[in-house]
């Protein structure tokens, strides 16, 4: 063990701040992912609105990243509707602040038909994808989404 390292020390460290061999959990935001709305991939737009940890709930777990919503003349300049295209679906209508893949709406989808699995007990299980020991707060809530799935299934 590292000098001036304590096993005892309950705190999460960064990877090569110090050798203690602790872990500590980033976001896609933290390490710089950014995506662009409204643009082909790699066309950044120039007018763009950076929004920074917005949230995204996938199959894998519930995501924080940074986006940025077009304002050109080219697309729409509604929020939603850029979110709706990159094929996510938004938690508000007006200023989204969060979003579900169409991946985890057709999954809660299938298991609430199958399984009669809740809302509640889907959410639950998302949110031990992202962080399985649940000492970390998950800021959104997937019911919210739920009545996204009933417009996905009418598209």
């Amino acid at each position: 063990m590292p000098q001036g390292c304590d096993e005892s020390d309950p705190n999460v460290h960064p990877v090569g701040a110090d050798d203690c061999g602790f872990f500590q959990r980033i976001t896609l935001a933290d390490i710089g992912l950014r995506i662009q709305l409204g643009h082909r991939p790699g066309d950044p737009c120039p007018k763009a609105t950076h929004y920074n940890n917005f949230t995204v709930i996938d199959i894998n777990g519930i995501h924080e990243v940074n986006i940025n919503f077009c304002n050109c003349l080219e697309g729409s300049r509604d929020h939603g509707i850029q979110i709706r295209r990159f094929g996510w679906y938004p938690a508000t209508v007006r200023a989204p602040k969060s979003a579900a893949t169409i991946r985890v709406l057709k999954l809660f989808q299938l298991l609430a038909f199958e399984s009669k699995m809740s809302t509640q007990e889907f959410y639950k299980a998302i949110e031990r994808c992202t962080h399985n020991i649940g000492v970390v707060e998950i800021k959104v809530h997937f019911n919210v989404h739920v009545p996204r799935i009933y417009e996905e299934r009418s598209l």
